[in-house]
């Protein structure tokens, strides 16, 4: 409570809110979250892909920025780091992280996805593309050899290898099996019956559900801030590029660390990409 005199010189008690420590002494970051380490850091990093999707070129200095960023260097996290999931692996990577025991004297946590993504999907490297008509698949190849038996496929296993990229005949027989399936998407979508990490895609709003404590996952983690990060394509639609500045250790304040100097750096064209799978 305090006495606030108005322009008319009238008296009047205020209630104001009382000034935290914290806020009082902004400069002095070490009053704040004392834990050391502070939580720990998830990150699933997909550069390399099975099926049709591109290699992430590039993805390996995300990585080592981040790294360095959240790690005992810069904001004090550990850090856990998955490479090269398929999406049954990134959906138990999200289980195992959320309900480990580990976060129970941290602070925080934070997860980080770097692959490609679709609207609503994370892709894994086992990404599979959801085909409902197989003659378009491969228009020029599918359009000779649509009426050949699966055993005939296979054994035109040498021919297609070049195409998609693979290196087992086994690998392709499961392809195959895949691409069969792919005819009753459209189907299966109607009757709810759709599983995405069937085709190597992990369905977001799945993925965040692991750390919702209130469904009896994250028991740890309840109540604690939890930052996602996902550097995903979500559609179609080209989008613009953008200038790589190089980082300077001058810009930073001191509880702010550097990413990387501008002399260490690898450089970076800045592309536009296709928004679907594409970044």
């Amino acid at each position: 409570m305090c006495e606030r005199i108005d322009d008319d010189g009238e008296h009047h008690n205020v209630t104001v809110a009382r000034e935290l420590p914290y806020y009082q002494y902004e400069k002095d970051r070490n009053n704040i979250y004392k834990n050391s380490s502070k939580g720990y850091v998830l990150i699933i990093n997909n550069e390399k892909f099975t099926y049709d999707a591109k290699k992430r070129k590039g993805t390996e200095i995300d990585e080592r920025n981040l790294r360095r960023l959240f790690g005992r260097d810069g904001y004090g996290y550990e850090i856990v780091c998955k490479n090269n999931r398929t999406a049954e692996d990134m959906m138990k990577d999200a289980r195992e992280f959320a309900n480990s025991s580990m976060h129970e004297e941290k602070d925080s946590c934070i997860v980080v996805v770097l692959s490609h993504g679709a609207y609503d999907e994370l892709a894994g490297k086992d990404h599979f593309p959801i085909i409902k008509d197989l003659k378009k698949f491969n228009e020029e190849e599918f359009k000779k050899k649509y009426q050949l038996t699966k055993q005939e496929y296979c054994e035109k296993f040498e021919e297609f290898k070049e195409a998609y990229r693979l290196t087992k005949e086994e690998e392709y027989r499961k392809k195959f099996e895949k691409i069969e399936k792919a005819q009753d998407q459209a189907q299966a979508e109607k009757k709810k019956t759709y599983k995405p990490e069937d085709w190597g895609r992990v369905n977001i709003h799945d993925f965040l559900h692991c750390f919702n404590s209130e469904n009896g996952n994250a028991k740890h983690l309840a109540h604690k801030p939890k930052l996602f990060l996902f550097q995903t394509c979500r559609g179609r639609s080209i989008s613009s590029a953008a200038s790589a500045l190089p980082f300077s250790t001058s810009s930073t304040s001191p509880d702010r660390p550097a990413i990387q100097s501008s002399s260490s750096r690898p450089s970076r064209t800045p592309t536009s990409t296709p928004g679907n799978m594409s970044k």
